[in-house]
């Protein structure tokens, strides 16, 4: 689909250039014609009309010329975005494992200490030990 797009592109912008030509050439004969004051008159008529002409024609080529770039540089971001939105979604689903994690140690070692235990150093080593090594389990996937 864009193979036939580009061509009818290129088709139309030369038949654009064919037709800004033909009337370059027509205006430039015209004007080396022009002996009379109504040949004279027309060439000047002729003239405006070529200036007119030209912008629009230029106009639309550059139309024609911009926008197929211009949607291949759309589609290469939607994608780039998308990818970016995923890693996004990923991570904060790492984020929040990780905090689940964080709080359940924590919750365990209040427990702890809210049933009348009392946390020694070596538990509490063994409990952080624990944690850390799920929150690498974490970074890992």
């Amino acid at each position: 689909m864009d193979r036939f797009r580009e061509g009818i592109c290129a088709l139309v912008s030369v038949l654009i250039a064919g037709v800004a030509t033909w009337m370059l050439i027509d205006a430039y004969t015209s004007g080396k014609a022009a002996n009379t004051p109504a040949s004279i008159e027309a060439f000047g008529r002729q003239k405006d009309m070529l200036l007119l002409a030209l912008g629009l024609l230029g106009t639309v080529t550059g139309y024609y010329f911009g926008r197929v770039p211009a949607e291949k540089n759309a589609d290469a971001s939607k994608r780039e975005a998308d990818q970016a939105n995923a890693t996004l979604d990923a991570t904060k689903k790492a984020a929040g494992d990780a905090s689940t994690v964080v709080e359940e140690s924590l919750q365990a070692m209040n427990d702890e200490l809210a049933g009348g235990g009392k946390l020694d150093g070596n538990e509490l080593l063994k409990t952080l030990k624990f944690s850390g090594n799920r929150l690498r389990a974490i970074a890992v996937s």
